[in-house]
């Protein structure tokens, strides 16, 4: 099983990679690797969809409702407080748009807040892609759950049956077709289910280290293949569910299990796990707001100021949290709720 720590390391890591992802575009000579480090989404997309199948198994398998009510909770209060941030932000440096936004239809506010706004085809001003998919995800984890049960590993054939034929494909603007990235949600429930971690030895002895440095090496290497590879994926039915970034989301992924240790390194991605998700909540801003309105364009510069401001953000929001125990508070009003229901 993957531990907490092991999840906390590999949030860690690619929120890094993710913020570097987004504000290095000008820098060509990294353009293959950065263009690749979107790997991410399939990395996060595995750890969810682990951590679902989890918590289906012990507590809500019969209550699937209850499941992704509990879920999109979860989901939704922590980002509409990022988004307060957000919208700070935008209303200093880009109010007309804030104000365009608003004067418009009370539907594009509605479903900008819930983050649903691609399937409505109405503007967002603070909803993300990524975010809309992970809600129509946690919807129907449920029914996808049961399915992987029921056909265990030929579920993997249904998924590729689902990309090939079915003609009717949901598309996220920025984010490509939802194909690309159900199999990965179904392996992370396969992986779950079937404990396939546990086959896979953790290298904690003096090889540990060439171990890395090769990793590492390889790891570079498909992203630069990946960049190549792309436009195939995009043109060929047959590669829509990009299976080379899932192979590498599950490579990392392993590479972490195996290789993670109690050492510095370990403990410094493990804390800026912590705050993972505040920093993808909020850091968006910086480079679409923030960084165009002051004409900030250096990718160097504008890594590291979003890095480190998104960074103290996140401390300052959850530090906060942890003085009024808002995290307890929520699961245990959650818990109230649902119990009562």
């Amino acid at each position: 099983m993957i531990s907490k720590k092991d999840t906390l390391f590999i949030k860690g890591l690619s929120i890094l990679l993710l913020v570097f992802h987004h504000n290095w575009y000008d820098l060509s000579n990294f353009s293959s690797i950065r263009s690749g480090f979107r790997v991410v989404v399939w990395i996060f997309l595995f750890i969810s969809a682990y951590g679902f199948a989890s918590q289906l198994e012990t507590t809500q398998n019969r209550h699937p409702f209850k499941f992704v009510l509990k879920r999109l909770i979860l989901l939704y209060v922590p980002l509409w407080i990022c988004n307060i941030v957000n919208l700070i932000f935008s209303l200093c440096f880009n109010a007309e748009s804030v104000y365009a936004f608003f004067s418009g239809s009370p539907l594009n506010w509605i479903s900008d807040l819930f983050n649903v706004s691609q399937y409505f085809g109405t503007p967002g001003l603070l909803s993300g892609w990524y975010i809309n998919m992970l809600v129509l995800i946690i919807v129907t984890f449920p029914l996808i759950y049961y399915i992987v049960t029921k056909l265990k590993w030929f579920s993997i054939a249904l998924v590729l049956a689902l990309v090939w034929l079915f003609k009717w494909k949901i598309y996220y603007e920025y984010g490509g077709y939802l194909d690309e990235y159900l199999l990965i949600v179904v392996l992370g429930i396969l992986f779950q289910k079937y404990r396939v971690f546990k086959y896979i030895p953790k290298i904690n002895n003096i090889f540990r280290i060439p171990f890395i440095a090769l990793s590492i090496l390889v790891f570079t290497a498909v992203l630069c293949l990946r960049n190549e590879y792309i436009p195939l994926v995009s043109k060929n039915i047959f590669f829509r569910f990009d299976p080379l970034s899932t192979v590498m989301a599950l490579g990392v992924v392993t590479a972490v299990y195996a290789f993670r240790h109690d050492d510095k390194v370990s403990f410094a991605f493990e804390k800026l796990g912590a705050y993972s998700a505040d920093i993808f909540y909020i850091h968006s801003v910086f480079y679409n707001v923030v960084f165009p309105a002051l004409g900030i364009s250096n990718p160097i510069i504008t890594f590291l100021l979003c890095f480190t401001f998104t960074l103290l953000i996140s401390v300052a929001i959850e530090s906060v949290k942890k003085e009024t125990d808002f995290n307890r508070r929520l699961r245990t009003g959650i818990d109230k709720i649902l119990k009562n229901g």
